[in-house]
């Protein structure tokens, strides 16, 4: 996201401008009236709202977001998400699109389980287009579909990456980080090579990365090498602290010792003696 789109986006976006079979099945504007509350709902289909008017809560794994008017919604086939109003006495207006996308007899979709953008009002003029092309029956609705769809997905695939870096790294992504450091301690990773691990181009991460930790991926993996470190010197005792460094990947004894200092205060030897 944001930049170099990953091999499933790259598909999705292939198919869309080279002849997939799209089977829209809602092009409406819809009021849901008050009281609405969907939980764990999952269906075969792409969900495509415009909010139009007030405000709705969307939870989408770990993502969980109040989308006002002028936000949009996209969530991928097959995806678990729950829906409920902001205010349970305000019903919300929307643009809804619902649609089928297969190719080769498969259903496909974009590599995030979810777009969740707060600005895109002035993308409104293609859900209209889109439910005034249902209306008409034209006979190429299904070409211009597609491409229509294309044209949002780009548009809103980059905003849901913008937001996300401003708003950080989510809890999977944060996971992630970690478990891939833990297994390649000895390495000198950059942030492009981190920015991968998470599936996003080097930007956007450098700008989540930093929202997330406050810091940079230089000195959030010094850090965490450190953290490990001392968790080891505590429960290997017969482990040196030569050792140790060379195992983190330290060429430099020195140079572990002064991070080791910096970021916990005391040396490595002092620290196991504590």
């Amino acid at each position: 996201m944001g930049g170099t789109l990953d091999r499933r986006d790259q598909t999705w976006q292939a198919a869309l401008t080279t002849g997939a079979v799209v089977e829209p099945t809602t092009c409406a504007a819809h009021t849901v009236p008050a009281g609405f509350r969907l939980d764990d709902r999952v269906l075969d289909e792409h969900i495509c709202n415009l909010i139009t008017n007030a405000a709705v809560v969307v939870q989408v794994g770990d993502r969980r977001r109040t989308i006002a008017a002028g936000g949009a919604v996209w969530i991928n086939p097959g995806v678990t998400h729950s829906l409920r109003l902001a205010d349970p006495q305000r019903p919300f207006s929307m643009l809804n699109l619902r649609f089928r996308i297969r190719r080769g007899g498969r259903p496909i979709g974009f590599a995030a389980d979810a777009l969740l953008v707060d600005e895109a009002w002035d993308l409104r003029p293609l859900w209209e287009m889109a439910l005034d092309d249902r209306l008409q029956a034209r006979p190429d609705r299904g070409e211009r579909f597609r491409h229509l769809l294309a044209l949002l997905h780009g548009d809103l695939a980059q905003r849901d990456a913008a937001d996300g870096a401003r708003r950080g790294l989510g809890r999977h992504r944060r996971e992630a980080l970690a478990r891939w450091l833990s297994d390649h301690l000895h390495q000198r990773p950059t942030p492009a090579d981190l920015a991968a691990v998470v599936g996003l181009s080097p930007d956007w991460f450098r700008r989540a990365f930093a929202a997330t930790f406050g810091c940079s991926p230089r000195a959030w993996i010094v850090r965490e090498r450190i953290r490990i470190a001392a968790q080891r010197l505590a429960e290997q005792p017969g482990l040196t602290v030569a050792e140790l460094a060379a195992a983190l990947g330290y060429e430099d004894y020195r140079l572990f010792d002064r991070q080791f200092h910096a970021v916990l205060g005391t040396s490595p030897s002092a620290w196991r003696r504590h």
